[in-house]
């Protein structure tokens, strides 16, 4: 149904993609969508050859929240936002000037984990320059603390909503609202 991320050729494919719209526009940033459709990486080959090299035990025949299985699927994603970081970061450097790199994930951290997010270690290690999401509490306070930026992500369907949702995301202190 969709090209893993678990596939190095996969990432470099969205890569390729990224570079050809980047080098083409100026733009000013680039923004992963991780909210729609996220199963990057399932049980693919490379994912149950990686699994058996360090475990020595099969994917397929464990419970899918065990963390060694949640901490190998996110590492291939993590490897296209590094990948990503460092093209917008050439091309930034080409062009004189910062191109910000956002991506758009979940509140919830076992939520990211699940879907192959580790947006803790993207934070840590300083890929990302905003993080759009719906997060108030703890959420919102990590990414701040690692001097990120953080866009209230609202898709609230009504006009009403909108407004409603928009404020909520000002008040909790966000930098800006994401539609």
């Amino acid at each position: 149904e969709k090209a893993s991320y678990a596939f190095p050729e996969t990432r470099e494919l969205i890569l390729s993609l990224i570079r050809e719209a980047a080098e083409r526009l100026d733009v000013d940033g680039v923004s992963l969508c991780f909210t729609r459709g996220p199963e990057y990486v399932r049980f693919e080959k490379p994912v149950i050859d990686d699994f058996k090299k360090r475990y020595g035990d099969d994917p397929r025949e464990v419970k899918e929240d065990d963390p060694r299985l949640i901490q190998l699927r996110a590492g291939y994603v993590t490897e296209l936002v590094r990948g990503v970081r460092q093209l917008v970061d050439e091309i930034g450097t080409k062009r004189g000037k910062k191109i910000q790199l956002s991506a758009q994930v979940s509140y919830r951290r076992e939520k990211n984990l699940y879907w192959n997010m580790d947006v803790e270690t993207w934070l840590k290690e300083g890929l990302l320059d905003v993080v759009i999401h719906g997060a108030t509490g703890k959420f919102y306070e990590l990414v701040k603390s690692h001097g990120c930026k953080t866009y209230y992500n609202i898709g609230a369907r009504t006009p009403e909503n909108y407004v409603k949702e928009g404020l909520t995301g000002m008040r909790q202190g966000a930098d800006g609202i994401f539609l």
